[in-house]
């Protein structure tokens, strides 16, 4: 008998990750370019796709650096969701992750960013799922 191929199973979801960075009670928030396939001009939190083979923790900390500038280099599990597209199903973790202080350095997918009062998001484009989670991590007393 010949060698059997190991067949490596396709993806059925790609998997995101977010971070909540805080600091002095104020939630870091960068706003996506004005043309942004699915979200332009919303604000969101740092974070993005894991590559493949890359652990939740070092995606996480890739993206915040590529997207921020920021050395991040400790995050604890906040929660799980899920997002459905044209483009696929995606999972998502979402993390509180320390400030590590410094100033911010844009990536060319945004064009502002934002410390930004939890009561003042109401007003603020975003996706629905990520102003309750801020609002939640508020009422929880973890931004201080």
């Amino acid at each position: 008998m010949g060698e059997q191929k190991k067949q490596s199973p396709s993806a059925t979801h790609a998997i995101i990750v977010k971070a909540y960075i805080w600091r002095e009670g104020k939630c870091l928030l960068l706003k996506r370019c004005a043309d942004d396939e699915e979200f332009a001009n919303h604000w969101d939190t740092p974070g993005g796709h894991l590559k493949p083979d890359e652990g939740a923790l070092s995606g996480l900390f890739r993206e915040i650096g590529e997207e921020t500038g920021l050395v991040v280099n400790k995050a604890r599990p906040l929660s799980t969701w899920d997002h459905f597209t044209p483009a696929g199903a995606r999972v998502g973790i979402s993390f509180l992750a320390d400030d590590p202080g410094g100033e911010i350095t844009l990536s060319p997918e945004h064009d502002a960013y934002a410390w930004s009062d939890p009561t003042h998001i109401q007003d603020m484009p975003m996706a629905e799922n990520l102003r309750r989670e801020i609002l939640w991590i508020t009422r929880k007393g973890w931004h201080l």
